[in-house]
C-alpha cells in the first residue's frame, strides 16, 4: 500500500477526464490530496480544495495525478462542504473516489453451461487466471452488454505460480483479490489518456 499526500505543491496537479475520456481540465492549486494505492484490490482517494469547479468534479468521471497513468481514479463523491460565512468563508470542496480497478467491482463471475455450472482452471499460471476472469467478464463476455466500454487488457507473463480455480457468481474484484494474496502478484488497471482507453495489468 502506498500513498500520496501534498500540501499546496505546485509540482502536482490534477487532471479531469469525461466519461469518454476527454482532457477537460486542469488543478494545481489544492489543499491536500490523499491518494492510497493497494497492490491487492482498488484504491482510495481524497481531495480537498478551495476551488469549487462542479464541471469537473462529476460522479462518474476521472482524474489522473501529475500524468501518471497509475495514480488514475474514478469519481464517486463531490460535495462543496463551505461555511458560507464571507468575507472569513472557510472553503472546503472535497472530491473522493477510488482507483480505476473499482471499475470492475459490479461485475459477476458467470459461469458457462458445462462444468455443473463453474467456470474451472487446471493446473493454470495464476496470472492467466486473472486474464481470463478479466476477459471472460468485462472485456469480452460472451453478452456484449457486460462488456466495460475502452476497457482493454496487458499480456500474461504466466506468473504466479500454477493452480486449480473455480469461480462461479462472484464478484470479479474478490476473485482477483483472492489470487493476488495467493500468488503475491498486484492487480491494478492504468489510464491510457493518449489511446483513450483503460488497460488492465497483473
Amino acid at each position: 500500500m502506498q500513498s500520496l499526500q501534498n500540501q499546496v505543491n505546485p509540482e502536482i496537479s490534477i487532471r479531469f477526464f469525461n466519461k469518454d475520456l476527454e482532457f477537460i481540465g486542469e488543478i494545481d492549486n489544492f489543499k491536500s490530496t490523499v491518494y492510497v494505492r493497494r497492490w491487492e484490490t482498488f484504491g482510495t482517494f481524497e481531495i480537498h480544495l478551495e476551488e469549487d469547479r462542479p464541471e469537473l468534479f462529476v460522479e462518474g468521471y476521472y482524474i489522473m495525478l501529475n500524468n501518471d497513468a497509475y495514480r488514475s481514479g474514478i469519481i464517486q463523491y463531490y460535495k462543496n462542504d463551505s461555511d458560507g460565512y464571507e468575507p472569513k468563508s472557510q472553503k472546503d470542496i472535497v472530491i473522493k473516489g477510488y482507483s480505476l480497478l473499482y471499475l470492475l467491482y459490479w461485475r459477476i463471475t458467470v459461469p458457462p453451461a458445462t462444468n455443473n455450472g463453474y467456470r474451472i482452471w487446471n493446473n493454470k499460471p495464476i496470472e492467466d487466471i486473472m486474464y481470463d476472469l478479466v476477459n471472460e467478464n468485462a472485456v469480452n463476455p460472451s453478452e456484449s452488454k457486460r462488456k466495460i466500454p475502452q476497457l482493454t487488457m496487458g499480456t500474461s507473463q504466466h506468473r504466479g505460480g500454477k493452480l486449480t480455480f473455480q469461480t462461479r457468481l462472484k464478484y470479479l474484484t474478490d476473485d482477483l483479490y483472492t489470487l493476488s494474496r495467493q500468488s503475491g502478484l498486484g492487480v491494478s488497471i492504468k489510464l491510457d489518456a493518449v489511446r483513450k482507453r483503460f488497460v488492465f495489468e497483473v
